[in-house]
């Protein structure tokens, strides 16, 4: 463990992370150097699509069984027509128990493969209403990239991840940077489905992923930290 500490950290974490030198509200992720820059990703790539896309079928089944209430909308400050709602198994680095309970299939395979479940990823069924269209935006960080498994594909619908618009299929997986400029629609009458799992960047080493969710730990931590500290304190000066 000792050799471990001292050793030299990879150099690259090492330019992210100097980037914290810089000036700013601590609000937006960094960007990390040196990873492969490109809209979409070949998804055979990755063991998550091939578990998941060997299961589509019993996730369906998870996903078909959710009380619609159980969904509530998306809260991103995205502009948007129509509604998009979301049912999260993992939503920054809080794993929602109950809904995980709900979907063992889906929740045992995210939890045995490479995706983020921290502060910077997320992992949840969204349903798109027939007549939605999300407008164009991105993700904050490059460290990850977002892979979608279409549950119920209406005609009609699509996304478009900088110049190139794809649509999805059902059973199948998308990769793709969610870094880029991004915008899905569902010009359909029906309302489309999919599985949305943040995976880390296969560019990042393991080194690399183990130090990236430390420092996110250790963020997460001293924020839960203060907060308590702050509601402690209110609480105290409340009661003078």
């Amino acid at each position: 463990m000792m050799e471990m500490l001292d050793s030299p950290l990879p150099a690259r974490f090492s330019s992210y992370i100097a980037q914290l030198r810089q000036d700013g509200d601590g609000s937006q992720m960094l960007h990390y150097p040196g990873l492969t820059s490109k809209p979409w990703h070949d998804p055979t790539q990755f063991p998550l699509v091939l578990a998941l896309e060997n299961a589509a079928k019993q996730i369906a089944v998870e996903a078909s069984a959710i009380d619609a209430r159980a969904f509530h909308r998306e809260t991103e400050p995205i502009s948007r027509t129509g509604n998009w709602d979301v049912f999260f198994l993992y939503d920054r680095g809080r794993r929602h128990e109950a809904n995980c309970s709900a979907c063992p299939v889906t929740a045992q395979l995210i939890e045995e493969h490479r995706t983020v479940r921290d502060l910077a990823g997320l992992v949840y069924f969204s349903r798109m209403a027939p007549g939605t269209r999300v407008a164009r935006h991105h993700g904050p960080t490059n460290v990850r990239l977002r892979c979608h498994l279409g549950i119920d594909v209406p005609p009609d619908c699509g996304i478009r991840v900088a110049d190139e618009s794809r649509s999805w299929t059902v059973g199948k997986c998308l990769v793709f940077d969610d870094s880029f400029l991004h915008e899905a629609w569902n010009d359909s009458t029906f309302t489309r489905a999919v599985l949305v799992v943040d995976v880390w960047h296969p560019d990042l080493t393991e080194e690399e992923v183990r130090l990236l969710q430390g420092l996110q730990r250790y963020a997460a931590g001293h924020g839960n930290q203060a907060a308590r500290s702050w509601a402690l304190n209110d609480a105290a000066s409340a009661t003078r």
